[in-house]
């Protein structure tokens, strides 16, 4: 005979629930209801992690350019000459020196302008 209500379903079920805790209405008390609405959340937040990456990556970008336009530069040419120079910096690296460093990023566009 097939036992349904062994140890291991409870402890799925219990992991379940408590990963619905703080959902509104039957999503956090009923089982089919929050296995899919933790099924579903699990999916937006793997989607959304790498959403948030493409949103940093826009925002670094965003602030490059910046930058570059007080220098009296562009965004685009900037990459291309430094990437000619050979600096092998990521654009998290130049959005930080470009907010924290406008001395050293002067001389980076100095340099690519060179």
């Amino acid at each position: 005979m097939r036992v349904t209500s062994h140890v291991q379903r409870h402890k799925r079920n219990k992991k379940t629930l408590k990963a619905a805790r703080g959902y509104i209405g039957g999503r956090s008390r009923m089982l089919r209801l929050a296995k899919q609405s933790v099924l579903r959340a699990g999916v937006h937040s793997y989607f959304g992690r790498h959403e948030r990456a493409r949103r940093m990556r826009a925002l670094w970008i965003q602030r490059i350019s910046a930058a570059c336009v007080a220098l009296g530069t562009s965004y685009s040419r900037f990459i291309s000459a430094i990437r000619k120079a050979g600096v092998e910096l990521d654009r998290k690296s130049l959005s930080l020196i470009a907010m924290d460093e406008p001395k050293a990023f002067e001389q980076l566009v100095a340099m690519a302008k060179g």
